[in-house]
């Protein structure tokens, strides 16, 4: 069934050269267990359009780790989504 818990976390922006590219530490906690996830983002002008590339991976513990990959990829997605929408929402208003 579903799972209920409340996380606390932190995520920090590190190596930041920008506009070209930044990486990401993320360290959450929750009574079900611990996350730290890095991530990597890379754009790149492309002519007249900007190509992102993102990467990442993460180390879980605790009952999250025992939830598998298939409902954290799922998890991964949809932040991943949200970043785009706000993302293209951003340079909508500044063009």
């Amino acid at each position: 069934g579903p799972i209920n818990s409340t996380f606390n976390g932190a995520l920090q922006v590190v190596d930041s050269k920008e506009p070209e590219s930044y990486r990401l530490l993320i360290d959450v906690d929750g009574k079900i267990g611990q996350i730290a996830a890095k991530g990597h983002v890379r754009l790149a002008e492309n002519h007249e359009t900007t190509t992102v590339e993102v990467e990442g991976g993460s180390q879980l513990t605790g009952r999250l780790a025992s939830m598998g990959q298939r409902l954290l990829s799922g998890v991964a997605r949809m932040f991943t989504n949200q970043f785009f929408k706000a993302l293209e929402r951003e340079v909508s208003i500044r063009n």
